[in-house]
């Protein structure tokens, strides 16, 4: 009998230690990166603007970065703000990710 309350806690050991990477992966897809994966050639202008007010770049720098598509338009976001800003772009005409 005194073998039974032995295994009990070596069988929450590894559950625990199965528990611990699925809480970090959770921490880490908390943020995530916007990426403008393509736009529609009759939107540019539009895209550019977003893109624009989204980073703060100037117009030169947001004008290079969609020309440069597929590119990453802000790291490291929160997902609820990142999902935002997919939306605004997807409404100027853009192809989205979240990375």
């Amino acid at each position: 009998m005194a073998a039974a309350p032995a295994d009990e806690p070596e069988r929450d050991e590894p559950v625990e230690e199965a528990e611990q990477p699925a809480e970090q992966a959770a921490t880490q897809k908390a943020t995530v990166s916007v990426r403008l994966v393509s736009f529609e050639a009759s939107k540019k202008i539009t895209v550019i603007k977003e893109v624009r007010a989204m980073t703060g770049e100037g117009l030169k720098e947001s004008k290079e970065k969609v020309e440069g598509a597929p590119c990453v338009v802000r790291k490291a976001v929160p997902r609820a703000e990142a999902e935002a800003l997919a939306e605004k772009l997807r409404a100027a005409g853009a192809e989205v990710t979240l990375d």
